[in-house]
């Protein structure tokens, strides 16, 4: 027998399930899907909004605040990633600055003790980066970006480690809430689509930049991520709850990248990497739904769409307040553990391909070294001999001392993995020569010059019956970033490199 059903995993089932467990409850957590954060909790802008901008005479004008405040030492706890980066409400309008004394009047009522309008030239020194033509801005200090997926992996993984069980595909976490709460809102999904920048990209600016808010939502943002992504959006669009998907509309996302550009005119469409769409939960009454319902015992934490991600921490504590109020006795658990190992890093750069492949040979086991890049099977030697080369640390246990293995392909080509369809070569070692070339260690064939066009693209020691054309064209094609096993050789190749 459980004290606490808690439906639903994502950062505030989560954040509830948590802050119940530390006291002397048995908490049981049930999701739907296949593992936590699946929802809008891991498809969101990864903001940790100011406060300022919901009203102050609704529920979540009220908490937002009480939930951001906990943020640093919840971090310092859990190991989340979470970075105080400052946000600035921005406009080209002269005729904006009295909306924006508005929503700075309504932050201060919701307690934010950090908000001041900033004019161009501060504007500027804080976010030299901004569109220039920008007239004001609101500077809100305390806004920040996290990483919201893995801080709903760190709450569960807490909340588990000082006694909550989470129950994963459970077909029937939909039908207790028809079960047992009497309907008395809606749930309409509205859409949100983003668009994400390689990383590295996110450095070029310091704070979060929103446009002015419209009524659908906070208007296009553009940030730098956690992990120095940066990131445009969302857009905001109401769906029918029978139809709504999470697919992405290549129209929409032109459309936030043009808004975007005008708060940071320098996006590069050449680094994009993603696109998704994000579901959030709005209800009939504009508002979270958090508190009792007609049933004893049956709390409704619904609706919560944005700033729900900023605001889970207060809504947890209010939740707890209602919940004692409902009859259930908090016990303090002396046990109680507040912390959790860090297992992220916050990555600011994009590794070279050539380095993540080395890393794969030289830490991962046997049995991950079969593919072609990170995540697929690298190419197995067919055999050795005795020079040194790429293999050499990688030989067969049965080998004896002194035992010369010929090689039954030209040196420096390999086969795939049985299993992989037809048999084809590969070129072995292209990204380690290609390692050496910008290291200042390229190896070329003595006798023959070659052109920079070839240096670019050079692959070391080919079988010479390839010319210099298909050469180079196999090589682009190993380098590419969207190489798998998958991906057929071209017809002049696969007869050049069967055997």
């Amino acid at each position: 027998m459980y004290d606490v059903l808690i439906i639903g995993a994502g950062v505030v089932g989560t954040a509830i399930a948590r802050r119940l467990s530390r006291y002397q409850l048995k908490i049981a957590i049930l999701e739907a899907e296949n593992d936590v954060a699946m929802g809008s909790s891991k498809a969101n802008s990864a903001i940790v909004h100011g406060g300022y901008a919901e009203a102050n005479a609704k529920l979540k004008g009220r908490v937002c605040y009480q939930g951001r405040r906990q943020y640093a030492q919840l971090d310092k706890e859990l190991n989340f990633g979470f970075r105080e980066t400052g946000s600035l409400v921005i406009t080209m309008d002269e005729a904006d600055l009295p909306r924006l004394e508005a929503i700075k009047e309504n932050g201060e009522k919701n307690g934010l003790p950090d908000l001041e309008i900033l004019e161009h030239d501060e504007i500027l020194a804080i976010e030299p980066n901004v569109n220039p033509d920008v007239k004001y801005a609101l500077y809100c200090k305390g806004a920040g970006v996290c990483s919201p997926y893995e801080m709903t992996v760190a709450l569960a993984e807490n909340a588990i480690h000082n006694g909550a069980e989470l129950f994963l595909n459970s077909a029937y976490s939909d039908k207790v809430d028809q079960m047992v709460n009497e309907p008395t809102f809606t749930i309409t999904p509205r859409s949100g689509e983003y668009i994400l920048l390689g990383r590295g990209t996110g450095h070029v600016l310091n704070t979060v930049v929103f446009a002015m808010p419209t009524k659908m939502g906070k208007g296009i943002l553009v940030t730098s991520t956690f992990h120095d992504n940066l990131l445009l959006g969302p857009d905001a669009i109401d769906e029918d709850a029978a139809t709504a998907t999470k697919k992405t509309n290549v129209d929409r996302l032109y459309k936030i990248y043009k808004q975007g550009l005008a708060s940071y005119a320098h996006v590069d469409p050449s680094k994009f990497i993603r696109s998704f769409c994000g579901l959030r939960a709005v209800s009939s009454t504009d508002d979270f739904v958090i508190g009792p319902s007609a049933t004893k015992g049956f709390l409704n934490v619904a609706g919560i769409q944005s700033p729900g991600l900023t605001s889970a921490p207060g809504i947890a504590d209010l939740v707890t307040e209602m919940l004692e109020e409902e009859g259930l006795k908090l016990v303090p658990d002396e046990s109680y553990d507040p912390y959790r190992k860090a297992i992220i890093r916050r990555k600011t750069e994009m590794k070279p391909a050539d380095y993540v492949h080395r890393h794969l040979w030289r830490e991962a086991p046997d049995s991950r070294r079969h593919g072609l890049l990170p995540g697929r099977l690298l190419p197995q030697p067919c055999a050795e001999d005795d020079r040194p080369h790429l293999w050499h640390r990688h030989r067969p246990a049965e080998r004896s001392a002194g035992e010369r293995i010929r090689p039954r392909h030209p040196p420096g080509v390999h086969r795939l993995p049985q299993g992989t369809g037809r048999r084809r070569l590969r070129l072995c070692s292209v990204l380690q020569r290609s390692r050496r070339r910008h290291e200042g260690r390229r190896r070329t064939r003595p006798g023959r010059p070659r052109s920079p066009h070839e240096q670019s693209v050079s692959t070391g020691h080919l079988p010479k019956r390839r010319d210099r054309k298909e050469r180079i064209r196999f090589s682009r094609m190993c380098l590419s970033p969207i190489q798998n096993n998958k991906r057929p050789l071209k017809r002049s190749l696969r007869r050049s490199f069967f055997i």
